[in-house]
């Protein structure tokens, strides 16, 4: 379905007036982080 129908949408839970919304095409994360500890949750293989 493409970038139209690829992605995530990101704010603090709960969702709160004063952060951001952010809008992310999957396509485009490369990496994702546990920030608690440091532990990788997600590694893009490219290739």
């Amino acid at each position: 379905m493409g970038a139209e129908w690829e992605h995530i949408t990101l704010n603090a839970s709960p969702g709160t007036a004063d952060r951001p919304i952010h809008f992310v095409v999957t396509s485009d994360i490369v990496r994702l982080v546990d920030p608690a500890n440091q532990t990788l949750l997600y590694q893009r293989r490219d290739g």
